[in-house]
């Protein structure tokens, strides 16, 4: 239902109800008072004759009675028939024909008025005259008809000057206020407000265009915004208190693989190995309560299933009472980082060449391994070996033969020893092996000991193939034969550093080259007599 079509109900309606009043009730009223009044002129009318008539009927001139009743009858059309009789009731006007009186005529609209004639206080005679007030009340019904016509123009012209009013004051402006409306739902900003008046209306548009103005200042924040969180690299996510993705950034969409569509309204726990479920609840749990979980590193599933490391903050979001209704998280790769320190660890910590653990890292598990054994109450042994006829080699063949060879000798370290144990390269030709938890009792770890080191020195004596590869010119084989000297020392608890280890397996390592190499010498074999 139209705007106009509502505002024009109160004025159709109060049309009809003047319009039912007129017919119902004021109608039937004036016409009444119509009809008496017309009698009541008559009436007086009637008074008026009498008083003509009372000397004549008292002088007994009837003939001018006659003349005066006929003339009042010719001048009167209304009045249908006019009856004068004497005190007695004898007719005197009109005169009989052939002594018989006529009936006077009848009819709805025919009023009978009756008036005594008196003279000195006696009455003397009666005038009775039938009046047809017919015509009258015809003319009174046009004269309504006529009213009502008038009424009703007026009623249309009003109506049309209400409508033409309301379309200019409040329909046209409304229009344009609600197509205003509706460009703003669209985002648009720019739509032709009405003209500001000092009514209702012009208050509103006014209210309306202050509103206008701040949702835009509002929207070209939030745009400004939404600007920076898609140009950053980070991923910037906005998620309820169930976990559920509410927003999705470009830079979440770099890092995951997956659309801002594809991600919204999905639970976060699609980006969580199945190991770490447990840490989107903890996380969700600290920021119902209204905690920041900074900076922790973690892992997240990208969509192809690959692993990425991430540095993430998850900050709640509170509502205007300061109650958590969501979080925000902002995610960093740092699987770059995460190798480079990888690869500094490995620098650190591991031989470029054999990938075996250098000195520092060894320092490291010997001391672990003195605690393991002060723990267990069992002997370790260090391990400390030299290549014999390894520089025979680089001197004919080159550091790269060489290299191989190292390379070589690592591997074979590592296929004779447990996965618990450890292998290091020094530098050089010089390796450690370290063997952990041997016996509790010194000469079963001893014979244990003598047996890993024999089995190490026999693999180290095989001959050793390798493939040399030269710029421009065919892979040439290199066959080098190449033995180990190998010194051995037990350790327990912490009767010894790892320095003075070292230093004693090194000790017997020297004790085994200058017993003929290719042997294993333990550091009680070195010690002087």
């Amino acid at each position: 239902m139209s705007l106009r079509f509502k505002l024009l109900i109160p004025l159709v309606l109060a049309s009809l109800m003047a319009l039912a009043y007129l017919n119902l009730d004021w109608s039937p009223r004036a016409l009444e008072s119509g009809k008496q009044g017309y009698l009541n002129e008559v009436s007086h009318h009637l008074d008026t004759v009498i008083e003509g008539l009372v000397p004549l009927i008292l002088t007994q001139q009837l003939d001018l009675v006659h003349e005066n009743l006929d003339a009042l009858g010719k001048n009167n059309h209304q009045w249908t028939f006019i009856l004068l009789t004497n005190k007695d009731a004898k007719q005197l006007f009109p005169p009989l024909i052939g002594g018989v009186a006529q009936p006077p005529p009848t009819g709805k609209t025919v009023h009978v008025l009756v008036k005594d004639i008196r003279a000195f206080e006696k009455t003397i005679g009666r005038l009775t005259v039938h009046v047809d007030f017919g015509t009258r009340l015809a003319e009174i019904k046009v004269q309504q008809r006529q009213l009502t016509l008038m009424l009703g123009m007026t009623i249309a012209l009003l109506a049309m000057t209400w409508l033409v009013a309301l379309e200019i004051a409040v329909v046209q402006p409304l229009k344009r206020l609600s197509a205003a409306a509706a460009a703003l739902a669209g985002q648009q900003f720019d739509a032709i407000l009405p003209r500001q008046g000092g009514d209702e209306v012009g208050r509103m548009v006014g209210s309306f265009s202050a509103m206008r103005d701040d949702i835009k200042e509002s929207h070209d924040e939030l745009r400004r915004y939404k600007a920076i969180i898609d140009s950053s690299a980070d991923a910037i996510i906005g998620k309820s208190l169930q976990g559920i993705i509410l927003n999705w950034n470009h830079g979440a969409e770099m890092l995951f693989g997956y659309s801002a569509q594809q991600a919204v309204g999905q639970p976060m726990l699609m980006l969580m190995p199945p190991e770490l479920v447990n840490e989107e609840v903890d996380i969700l749990a600290h920021i119902a309560k209204g905690e920041k979980v900074e900076h922790f590193e973690t892992v997240r599933r990208h969509r192809d299933g690959h692993l990425i490391d991430i540095s993430a903050t998850v900050s709640p979001i509170l509502d205007e009472k300061g109650v958590p209704v969501g979080a925000s998280q902002i995610a960093r790769d740092i699987t770059e980082r995460k190798h480079m320190q990888d690869q500094v660890r490995q620098l650190a910590f591991y031989d470029v060449l054999t990938n075996l653990p250098n000195r520092r890292l060894l320092s490291d598990r010997i001391k672990h391994d003195l605690a393991r054994s002060a723990r267990s109450g069992c002997y370790g042994a260090v391990m400390f070996m030299d290549l014999d006829n390894f520089k025979a080699l680089n001197d004919s063949h080159g550091h790269a033969a060489g290299d191989l060879l190292l390379i070589e000798v690592a591997h074979r370290l590592i296929n004779c020893v447990r996965e618990m144990d450890t292998v290091a390269r020094l530098g050089g030709d010089e390796f450690v092996v370290m063997v952990s938890e041997l016996d509790a009792s010194h000469a079963a770890s001893t014979q244990q000991a003598q047996r890993v080191a024999e089995k190490i020195r026999v693999a180290l004596a095989e001959p050793y193939l390798m493939r040399l590869h030269k710029p421009g010119q065919a892979d040439v084989m290199i066959e080098h034969h190449c033995t180990a000297s190998i010194g051995v020392t037990l350790f327990l608890d912490h009767e010894a550093s790892e320095e003075d280890l070292l230093k004693w397996a090194d000790s017997a390592m020297y004790q085994a080259k200058a017993n003929g190499r290719n042997t294993v010498r333990f550091f009680h074999d070195a010690s002087p007599a």
